[in-house]
C-alpha cells in the first residue's frame, strides 16, 4: 500500500476515535492525587520504563522520580497538578522523564517528540518546570503550551511561559514561538496549525469538562439535600462563587478547544483533498501502464 494512503487511513482512524469521545463521552476517571505525574489516560502504544503500559479499569498509575514515559503510535495524558495536564504523543515517538513529582516542586524533562501542557485553572504554589532542549521552561498561568523537542520550539497558544538557559531569561507570551536552539527571538506562528496531538488535547479537554460539570452538579445536589441552611450561609456562598468562577474558566478553555479542533479538522480535510487531486494528476500524467 502506498505510504501516503496508509497514513491517510491511519489519520482517519484517529479522527473516528476523537469523534467517539465527543459523541459518547468515553468513560474515564478524573484523578486527584498527592503527587504530580499521574498517568490517567492512554491510547495506543505507551511504555513506562520500556514496558508496555495498560491502566487498571477505572484506575491510574503514579510515576515516580526517575521513571521514563514513552509513546510509539500512541497518546498519553499525565496529571501534573489539579487542572494541569500534560499530553504527549502522536504518529511518531515521544518521551519524557519524571524528575520531581512533588506537587509544589514538579519538573519533567521532554527528551523526544511533542508534548502539550494545558492549565485550566491558575496553579497554586510553584510553577511547573519542563527541561527542554537548551533551556528550562516554567509555566504557571492558565493557558496552552506546545513543546516540540525535535525542533526545540516552544509555542504559547495562550498564557505566558518563562524560559531560562544560556545565561538568559526570556518570557514568551501568547501567540509567540521561541526556538531554544537559536538566537532566542520570539516570533509569531500560525495558531491554526494542528496535528494529532492537538486533536487529542481538544477532545480530552471537552470530555474532562463534561465529567467535572456532572460531578459538580451531583455534589451540589447532595449538599443542598443534606443542609439547605448551610448552602445559603455566607461560607457556602463563597464556595459556590469560587466554583462558578472555576467553571467559567474551564468553559472558556473548552470553547477554545472546540474552535481549535474545528479549524484543525478543516485543515486536515483540505489537505486530504489536495493529496487526492495530486495523486489523480500524477496518475493522469503517467498515462496507462504498458504491458
Amino acid at each position: 500500500m502506498d505510504g501516503r494512503i496508509a497514513r491517510m487511513i491511519s489519520q482517519s482512524a484517529w479522527i473516528v476515535f476523537f469523534a467517539l469521545i465527543n459523541a459518547n463521552g468515553v468513560s474515564a476517571q478524573q484523578v486527584v492525587g498527592a503527587k504530580a505525574g499521574i498517568i490517567q489516560h492512554i491510547y495506543g502504544e505507551v511504555f513506562l520504563d520500556g514496558n508496555p503500559l495498560s491502566l487498571p479499569e477505572d484506575g491510574y498509575i503514579q510515576m515516580e522520580n526517575g521513571q521514563s514515559l514513552r509513546t510509539g503510535q500512541g497518546l498519553v495524558e499525565l496529571l501534573l497538578a489539579p487542572s494541569a495536564y500534560l499530553r504527549m504523543g502522536g504518529f511518531s515517538s515521544s518521551s519524557l522523564r519524571m524528575e520531581q513529582n512533588e506537587l509544589n516542586n514538579t519538573q519533567v524533562s521532554l527528551e523526544q517528540g511533542s508534548a502539550l501542557i494545558e492549565i485550566v485553572q491558575k496553579l497554586r504554589g510553584n510553577p511547573i518546570r519542563v527541561r527542554f532542549s537548551k533551556g528550562l521552561v516554567e509555566i504557571k498561568k492558565t493557558g496552552r503550551y506546545r513543546l516540540d523537542a525535535d525542533s526545540s520550539e516552544l509555542r504559547v497558544h495562550k498564557g505566558a511561559a518563562l524560559v531560562t538557559g544560556a545565561n538568559k531569561t526570556f518570557t514568551v507570551k501568547k501567540g509567540r514561538m521561541l526556538r531554544l536552539d537559536r538566537n532566542w527571538k520570539a516570533v509569531k506562528f500560525d495558531p491554526r496549525a494542528a496535528d494529532l496531538l492537538d486533536h487529542f488535547s481538544a477532545a480530552r479537554t471537552k470530555q474532562l469538562y463534561r465529567m467535572q460539570a456532572r460531578w459538580d452538579l451531583e455534589r451540589r445536589t447532595d449538599l443542598e439535600a443534606a443542609n439547605s441552611e448551610a448552602v445559603n450561609s455566607a461560607r457556602s456562598k463563597a464556595v459556590e462563587d469560587e466554583r462558578i468562577r472555576q467553571m467559567q474558566e474551564t468553559r472558556q478553555a473548552v470553547e477554545e478547544a472546540e474552535r481549535r479542533q474545528a479549524e484543525a479538522q478543516e485543515a486536515m480535510r483540505q489537505w486530504a483533498e489536495q493529496e487526492a487531486r495530486k495523486q489523480a494528476a500524477e496518475a493522469q500524467a503517467a498515462g496507462p501502464k504498458q504491458y
